[in-house]
């Protein structure tokens, strides 16, 4: 019976995936994760792979004979990238507009944001303090924005703000709850 471990998985499935997207976890240690999940069966030791896993949900063991339910074994954790921002991210902003940093050291700057909380739900937002945290629809952990746009500074700042209709969620925003929801929209760094 081969042993699954972080190892296993890195040389058997999404082996396009790097370091810097990600890595792999025991299931045990996320909560109620959601993504790619690999499997071993406690009965007959198949090993199978399920892209919609979720860490506390079972699968029936892909071996017919046996059809036991069981929970993944290890899940894999992405990581928010630049590459993933510049993909996914307010896809309207380009290299001319400016660039997605990391959020380091970075001190009183409101653009656009990107957030992922300990229980991986990942979110954007046009109304991001790089300061200031925006809580988890999923778990209502408070989290700062992961990665921030910078505009360059060199070009007239014609881009749009936000091709978005939805509404700025102020109940989630701690700058909101402190400045209230107008000087949210209106205040500038």
């Amino acid at each position: 019976m081969p042993n699954i471990n972080a190892l296993y998985c890195k040389t058997h499935f999404l082996t396009f995936l790097t370091e810097e997207d990600g890595h792999w976890i025991p299931s045990i240690n996320t909560k109620t994760n959601k993504g790619f999940g690999v499997y071993q069966c406690d009965e007959c030791s198949k090993i199978w792979s399920y892209a919609k896993s979720r860490s506390n949900f079972t699968r029936t063991c892909k071996n017919k004979k046996c059809n036991k339910p069981n929970y993944p074994v290890f899940m894999w954790n992405h990581f928010i990238t630049i590459a993933y921002c510049n993909e996914m991210c307010f896809t309207f902003l380009t290299e001319e507009d400016g660039q997605w940093i990391p959020n380091i050291n970075i001190e009183n700057t409101k653009s656009f944001g990107v957030y992922q909380c300990e229980c991986n739900k990942i979110w954007s937002s046009a109304r991001s303090w790089s300061n200031f945290t925006q809580e988890c629809k999923k778990c209502n952990l408070g989290c700062l924005p992961r990665i921030i746009w910078e505009n360059n500074p060199y070009k007239s700042k014609t881009t749009p703000r936000s091709i978005s209709t939805i509404e700025h969620e102020s109940e989630y925003c701690e700058y909101c709850k402190k400045h209230g929801k107008e000087r949210c929209k209106n205040d500038r760094f």
